[in-house]
């Protein structure tokens, strides 16, 4: 099969006007001009005038709690996150499933071909292999005590890895979670640090994503250890930021994605880049929170491995990679007051090929190139909001949306297309979510 589009936009190399893309056996076999004249019996496939490039990658999600979009709006970070709590204990495998089936529907819409998933539930899991996507799942352990031991929570923590490995498809890689500092003892940390070096899993956490949390971990004072002074938790105070303490624990590495990283300073920035951990930027959700804006200028320079995540629906109702692009290029201009700081190029990049290289995957997707798998998708150009199309790059981040996605391709295989999902019953899935959001929606 032989795409041909107004534009190609490989990531690695320059934009090919009037390019063709050569797909065979689900891998691309070869990109340039008029590919077609020396391969006339392959079928050729004239897209107009959009954009091929590659699907893009959401480094960091939480398909569990799609469903809940909208419910917990403006709180501050604290209250959010306990009125989130409190309503996911109302919810059963079935509505978990239910909202991961319908946030998939969204991603696949919108562009995304892999991901980087949080999951309580696990049902994110079997959502993902019915939906084709590809990435990694971290199954998520949560466990603040520091009087507890938490080894039997570990033991059940890898039983259910070598459970989800077995429901996961060839194109999903599960991984581990202990979701924060704040809500994992540092017992609880170094036991997950152990099984991840001896199975060899990927780990993610969230890291430095509030005030906060720094504030905890270096002095063990602030609204977080009020809260937990109420379960009679005493949390140790440790005299340094989160970085620094994951650092000494011994979960950074070039295994681990450390979401958001807001709050952290150059010696912080210095053992992420040395330590090769990856980092996952959600700048709607942090700024919809009011938790701040990462460094995401200074993050890029130190040549730390980024990629750009919505976070959750509960956080970043629209859960839409190009919304995402665009605002992290208005922030850090905002805030650095300085055109330069990013540019559309630079963040386009981060949405393919540096969320590609976050998840350890940069050799099988996030750019157009022979020999990587055919996880691409086509964007149309030719909307009024979008046309004309002087520089592809600008267009794709600082006009176009989901909306403007035409196809959806991953492993040469369509499974989006005008509207048309190929692998999964999306009016079936939305009316599972519908019920599940009416039997969880808090009243009043």
């Amino acid at each position: 099969m032989i795409l041909r589009a107004h534009v190609i936009v490989p990531v690695t190399e320059d934009p090919i006007e009037g390019g063709e893309i050569f797909i065979k056996n689900g891998r691309i076999e070869a990109i340039g001009e008029d590919l077609s004249a020396s391969l006339p019996d392959e079928p050729v496939e004239d897209l107009g005038h959009a954009a091929i490039l590659p699907g893009l990658v959401n480094a960091h999600t939480h398909l569990d709690y799609t469903v809940l979009r909208g419910m917990v709006d403006d709180e501050p970070f604290m209250p959010w996150i306990r009125r989130l709590t409190d309503i996911g204990k109302e919810m059963q495998q079935e509505d978990f499933l239910a909202s991961a089936r319908l946030g998939l529907l969204q991603l696949v819409r919108s562009g995304v071909t892999a991901i980087g998933d949080s999951t309580f539930s696990g049902a994110v899991v079997e959502a993902a292999r019915e939906a084709g996507l590809r990435g990694i799942v971290y199954q998520e352990t949560f466990g603040a005590d520091p009087t507890q031991d938490y080894k039997d929570q570990v033991d059940l923590l890898a039983e259910k890895v070598t459970e989800l490995r077995g429901n996961s498809g060839d194109r999903i890689t599960i991984g581990v979670s202990p979701h924060s500092v704040y809500t994992s003892s540092e017992r609880l940390l170094r036991l997950v640090a152990d099984l991840a070096l001896d199975q060899g899993l990927p780990v993610a956490l969230h890291v430095s994503e509030t005030r906060d949390e720094v504030v905890l971990i270096e002095s063990a004072e602030g609204h977080i250890a009020d809260f937990y002074k109420l379960f009679r938790f005493d949390f140790e105070a440790r005299g340094m930021s989160p970085v620094a303490y994951l650092h000494d624990i011994g979960l950074l590495n070039s295994n681990t994605l450390a979401a958001h990283c807001v709050h952290i300073n150059d010696n912080d920035l210095d053992m992420l880049a040395a330590s090769g951990t990856r980092v996952a930027h959600c700048p709607k959700s942090n700024a919809k929170l009011a938790v701040g804006t990462a460094p995401l200028e200074s993050i890029i320079e130190r040549g730390i491995l980024t990629g750009i995540g919505t976070d959750s629906a509960a956080s970043n109702n629209a859960l839409d990679m190009f919304e995402e692009m665009r605002f992290a290029v208005l922030a850090q201009r905002a805030i650095n007051e300085d055109v330069n700081a990013l540019n559309a190029k630079q963040i386009l990049e981060l949405a393919t090929l540096g969320g590609a290289a976050a998840l350890g995957m940069d050799s099988e997707i996030g750019s157009l190139e022979p020999g990587k798998q055919a996880d691409i998708i086509a964007v149309d150009l030719s909307s009024p909001a979008v046309f004309p199309t002087i520089d592809p790059y600008s267009a794709l981040v600082y006009c176009c949306s989901a909306c403007d996605v035409m196809m959806n391709m991953i492993g040469g295989e369509i499974i989006y297309r005008s509207g048309q999902y190929f692998k999964v019953d999306a009016d079936e899935i939305n009316r599972q979510a519908s019920l599940t959001a009416a039997k969880i929606a808090p009243v009043g």
